[in-house]
């Protein structure tokens, strides 16, 4: 989750330098009519290596949550045969994935930074990245938006399983 954060912030960073070169350094078009050929096929890859990450990370946390609602049955089954509603479980054990995300977002954006820094550096260009700070800012709660959505899914299919066929 950690490294899929960083991707998308090290994207962000990049799709608003090349945004910002193009526009300071050739002006809106690279040939009059046409934009940059390069900056396109950048964005494209951008977007296609963002989507990439996005989909092991979602997969990941499908995953990750399945098996937590299938190590838990037993003790989820108990709970409920004590009285807690399947809806209740399904909460509590998707709130215990947010606290892992919410530390792989916390590291992600800082390491999604130094990435894009390492790689400009090691490219010759140098420099600080100009990402907006509420892009930075919105990329931590979609993160836990995200995870505690893909996580509720599995986990609510195991907790309405029947109590005496867990126990």
């Amino acid at each position: 989750m950690t490294v899929t954060v960083a991707m998308v912030v090290a994207a962000l960073a990049m799709r608003r330098d090349v945004a910002r070169r193009d526009t300071v350094i050739l002006g809106p078009d690279f040939v009059p009519g046409v934009g940059n050929p390069v900056t396109d096929r950048l964005s494209q890859i951008i977007l296609v290596m963002s989507v990439a990450m996005l989909l092991l990370a979602g997969v990941n946390a499908v995953l990750t949550a399945w098996t937590g609602a299938l190590d838990n049955l037993r003790t989820a089954a108990l709970t409920r045969a004590f009285g807690a509603t399947p809806r209740q479980v399904t909460t509590g054990l998707a709130a215990a994935q947010l606290l892992p995300a919410a530390l792989a977002a916390a590291g992600g954006i800082p390491l999604g930074l130094a990435v894009y820094m390492a790689a400009r550096t090691l490219g010759g260009s140098g420099g600080s990245a100009d990402v907006p700070a509420l892009w930075l800012a919105a990329v931590f709660p979609v993160t836990l938006a995200v995870v505690a959505l893909l996580t509720a899914i599995p986990v609510r299919y195991g907790a309405t399983r029947p109590v005496t066929e867990a126990l």
